[in-house]
């Protein structure tokens, strides 16, 4: 339970980053691969999409800057970085000269919202993955703690209290559910799902449906219990009556 909380938390500071981050590089992207821009031209749009993020009004996400306008003038000096030549027929991804500033603007909008205890280069490669353990952490918890509350309505039943209709209701749907989260959690391996998904800010809607889906059938099997056990009380008791006349 701890790490759904926490991970809510984490997911919001991730959309929240992603969602900044996929602005500029979509920006990045129209200057490189749609206008193949280069030097002064390219530097102007790059540093434009990068004002638009306003780092500089934040105490952490400033201290970032002058890398990455070392980085932004680094790919300003590049000979063709953006002709097609280097990006190649049809290409829609950008050129791997990015990936270093890519990488620092990641860790730069993390900073801003979450300070991390270490800002240094050889840091990057290993903190730039970090959205997807969290991903892969998040849906695992809830898929632990929807087994575990499975396995909790076992555990309570005893052999002279057999599963009622409503329990195996119950069980049913926190499995079904369980696997979901867990084929979500998988779907980490994908680096482009996993980052659409965190971008549209789904996960949390979609964990909200979870649980709205498990209360919805609880209500559900547990009226039809009830209307059952009334049906059984009315039937014994015109039953009695008979027998008593």
């Amino acid at each position: 339970m701890i790490g759904i909380v926490e991970g809510s938390q984490q997911i919001i500071l991730a959309w929240h980053v992603l969602r900044r981050f996929i602005s500029f590089r979509k920006d990045v992207r129209v200057a490189c691969i749609e206008q193949h821009l280069d030097g002064t031209a390219l530097v102007r749009a790059m540093t434009k999409a990068l004002d638009e993020l306003k780092l500089v009004d934040d105490s952490n996400g400033k201290d970032w800057l002058p890398r990455i306008l070392d980085e932004v003038r680094t790919l300003g000096n590049t000979t063709d970085v953006c002709s097609l030549g280097s990006l190649g027929a049809g290409s829609s991804s950008l050129p791997p000269a990015f990936d270093t500033l890519t990488r620092t603007l990641t860790m730069a909008l993390a900073d801003s919202v979450n300070p991390s205890s270490s800002s240094s280069s050889a840091a990057l490669p290993a903190q730039h993955p970090g959205y997807m353990a969290i991903y892969a952490y998040y849906w695992g918890s809830l898929s632990l703690a929807l087994v575990f509350l499975a396995l909790f309505i076992l555990i309570t039943r005893r052999a002279d209290r057999p599963l009622t209709l409503s329990d195996r209701a119950a069980l049913a749907v926190r499995v079904a559910v369980a696997l979901t989260a867990l084929g979500l959690a998988a779907a980490a391996a994908s680096e482009r799902f996993l980052m659409l998904y965190l971008e549209n800010g789904a996960t949390l809607p979609t964990v909200a449906a979870c649980f709205l889906i498990i209360v919805a059938f609880d209500r559900w099997a547990k009226g039809v219990s009830a209307s059952r056990l009334r049906r059984e009380l009315t039937g014994s008791l015109e039953s009695w009556d008979k027998e008593s006349q």
